[in-house]
C-alpha cells in the first residue's frame, strides 16, 4: 500500500487524467495514477472532504482555485480540516516506516549468497555495495520516498521475491516513488558463483521531460563483468528534453577510460534510448585474475565504476530537482515512457534467463508488469 503524496493530491491527478484521457494508451495513464495514489483510500477521503480534493466549495470559498481550496482545507483548524490533515500525516508516517521495513522483511542487504560455495574475497554479494549506497542516498536525498507494490499488473501476484525450484537462485525487486520520480526499481539476482546482478531504473515524474536513469551491473562466473550506467534519452534529440545532460556527464566519463567501451548491436541499437556518455565497462579474464575475481578496492568495478556510478546518480537527481515541472509535459512524457518500456521489454536478454530459471509465467509477468510496467504484451498489441 502506498501513501498519499501531499504535493500531488487526487484533484491534480484527476486533472491530468482528464487532460490526457484521449491519449492512445489509456493503460499507462491508469497505471501512473494508481502508482501515485491508493485508490480506495482516496475514494473514501474524497467523499468525506469533497472541498479538499475536488475544489467544489460553496459560499465565499467557492470561487477559489482547487489548489487554493486544498491548501485551505489542509491548513484549516476546523474538525474537517484537522481530520484530513491527520489522515495525510498518518499515511506519510506509515510509508516512511515501510521504506525501512521492506528491506528487513526480505533480509536485505544480503550478506551471504543462496549458494553456500560462493566466495568473492569480500563481504556480501558482489554488487550489494551498490544497493546499500543507493538505498541510503534515496532516503537522504529524495522527497517523500515511499514504497510501491511489486506485483503483477492485476495486483494478484506478489513478484517481490522469487527462488528457483532447486533453491540455487533467488531474486528480489523493490520499487519506490518520490516527488521527483514516479518509479525507481531495484533488483538483485543471486545465483552464486554463476551470476550476480544489480539493476535499477529511475523514471522521473512525467512533469519532467528528462532522461531515464538506467543501471545494469552483471557478473558471470566470478571473472566476467558487464556494466552499464546511462542517462537514457526519451526523446530523439538531446535538445528536445527540458535540460541538456551530456555536458554534465562528459567530464565524469572522461575520468574513467575503463568505462568508455561500446556495446554490441546484438540486443540493442545504441542510437535508440542510449546517450553518447553511457558508462560501459567490460571486465574479464584478461585482467589480473586475482584482482578480477576478488571484491576489493583494486577491482575496476570498485576502483572506477563505483565513483562514476555515484556521480551519475547524484547528477541525475540534481537535474530533476533543478528542473521546473510542467503539467503540459505529462501526456508526451508518459507516451515516451511507454515507448521506452515497449522497446526494452522486447529486447531484454534477461527474459530468456528468467524463463529458464523461474518458468514462462513468472518471467512474462515480471518483465512486462515489473521491469517495464508500461509495456504491452504481444497479445495486447494484436
Amino acid at each position: 500500500m502506498i501513501g498519499l503524496n501531499p504535493t500531488l493530491p487526487p484533484a491534480t491527478l484527476f486533472s491530468k487524467f482528464e487532460m490526457i484521457s484521449t491519449s492512445r494508451n489509456f493503460l499507462c495513464i491508469a497505471l501512473y495514477i494508481a502508482s501515485q495514489l491508493q485508490l480506495s483510500e482516496a475514494y473514501s477521503m474524497m467523499h468525506e472532504t469533497p472541498t479538499a480534493f475536488l475544489g467544489k466549495g460553496t459560499g465565499t470559498r467557492g470561487g477559489r482555485s482547487p489548489r487554493t481550496q486544498r491548501q485551505y482545507r489542509l491548513n484549516a483548524d476546523d474538525e474537517e480540516g484537522l481530520r484530513l490533515k491527520k489522515k495525510v500525516l498518518e499515511q506519510l508516517h506509515h510509508t516512511k516506516d515501510l521504506v525501512g521495513d521492506i528491506e528487513a522483511k526480505y533480509g536485505m542487504p544480503w550478506k551471504e549468497s543462496i549458494d553456500p560455495t560462493y566466495q568473492n574475497g569480500g563481504e556480501g554479494l558482489f554488487y550489494m555495495d551498490f544497493w546499500e549506497w543507493q538505498m541510503n542516498f534515496m532516503k537522504e536525498n529524495l522527497t517523500n520516498l515511499r514504497v510501491l507494490p511489486t506485483t503483477s499488473r492485476d495486483g494478484l501476484k506478489d513478484l517481490t521475491y522469487k527462488e528457483d525450484d532447486k533453491k540455487t537462485v533467488r531474486m528480489i525487486t523493490l520499487c519506490f516513488a518520490s516527488d521527483e520520480y514516479r518509479k525507481i526499481r531495484m533488483t538483485v539476482y543471486d545465483a552464486g558463483n554463476r551470476t550476480q546482478v544489480f539493476t535499477s531504473l529511475w523514471y522521473p515524474q512525467p512533469e519532467y521531460n528528462l532522461p531515464v536513469l538506467g543501471i545494469d551491473l552483471l557478473q558471470f562466473n566470478r571473472n566476467r563483468h558487464l556494466c552499464v550506467v546511462d542517462f537514457q534519452p526519451i526523446q530523439d534529440k538531446e535538445q528536445e528534453h527540458d535540460q541538456s545532460y551530456e555536458d554534465k556527464l562528459r567530464p565524469i566519463r572522461e575520468q574513467f577510460p575503463s568505462l568508455q567501451g561500446k556495446m554490441t548491436k546484438r540486443f540493442y541499437d545504441e542510437n535508440q534510448f542510449f546517450s553518447k556518455q553511457m558508462l560501459f565497462g567490460r571486465f574479464d579474464e584478461e585482467e589480473d585474475k586475482k584482482v578480477i575475481e576478488t571484491k576489493g578496492p583494486q577491482h575496476p568495478v570498485f576502483r572506477d565504476l563505483m565513483p562514476a556510478y555515484q556521480q551519475y546518480v547524484r547528477s541525475h537527481v540534481s537535474m530533476v530537482q533543478s528542473t521546473q515541472p510542467k503539467l503540459e509535459n505529462v501526456p508526451g512524457v508518459l507516451n515516451r515512457h511507454m515507448n521506452y518500456d515497449n522497446y526494452s521489454s522486447k529486447r531484454d536478454p534477461a527474459h530468456g534467463m528468467f524463463i529458464k530459471t523461474f518458468g514462462k509465467e513468472f518471467a512474462d509477468d515480471f518483465v512486462y508488469d515489473v521491469l517495464f510496467t508500461f509495456s504491452q504484451r504481444d497479445e495486447e498489441e494484436a
